[in-house]
């Protein structure tokens, strides 16, 4: 949802990050998990300003790579 509300879309411009963070604490036990969006908040900016510097396809590469560390999927790096 993050990347929803931060990226310019078709029909809607992209929010601020603290805006989409806020709009994120809003929906905190409602929609997220607690433990969830505590962990998130830690490494968003972080990975927002990161990716945000890139160009178009540094960054879905960053974030394949990312995907695969995380979610341990062998062949992220492979899928388009």
């Amino acid at each position: 949802m993050f990347d929803a509300l931060v990226s310019r879309r078709p029909y809607k411009g992209p929010l601020a990050f603290d805006e989409a963070m806020a709009m994120l604490e809003r929906g905190r036990k409602t929609h997220f998990d607690p433990a969830l969006l505590d962990a998130f908040r830690g490494i968003a900016a972080g990975i927002h300003a990161q990716i945000g510097a890139m160009a178009d396809a540094a960054s879905r590469q960053s974030v394949r790579s990312r995907v695969a560390r995380y979610f341990r999927l062998a062949d992220a790096g492979a899928r388009r």
